[in-house]
């Protein structure tokens, strides 16, 4: 289903250029997997393609959402995120220190859905706001 969506707002950002349709069907590819349960560990490396270990270690940095259980449980979101995020490295041929990466990434999307963050970001564009100095 999520694959589906995010084709379908594709084809409509190109087809139709009606983006916000096509922001419609993104957001609801991402609130399926937001509702979706969480899986279990061996299913995370398997969509990843990585190691059980690997799983572990994004897990302990914060780039997987780990929902407890037993056995471990990850946020499907995340899992499908961090997917996003290594195979765009890996075509990059960046993939080396991807935990960084990846946190630098992942920061950068929660920014982006804030809105006070947006609103600041874009009175600094308008020239209305100055940074803080630090």
């Amino acid at each position: 289903m999520f694959a589906e969506l995010r084709d379908a707002a594709a084809r409509e950002r190109r087809r139709h250029r009606k983006p916000l349709a096509a922001a419609d069907m993104e957001r609801l590819a991402w609130q399926h997997l937001r509702d979706a349960d969480p899986i279990r560990v061996s299913h995370a490396e398997a969509i990843l393609g990585v190691s059980h270990q690997t799983v572990r270690a994004w897990l302990a940095h914060g780039i997987l959402d780990g929902r407890g259980g037993a056995p471990q449980r990850v946020g499907l979101e995340s899992v499908v995120r961090a997917k996003l995020i290594a195979e765009e490295l890996r075509a990059q041929g960046r993939d080396r220190d991807f935990v960084s990466t990846a946190l630098s990434r992942l920061e950068a999307l929660a920014l982006k859905g804030d809105a006070d963050f947006r609103l600041s970001v874009g009175q600094m564009r308008r020239g209305e706001r100055r940074p803080r100095p630090y």
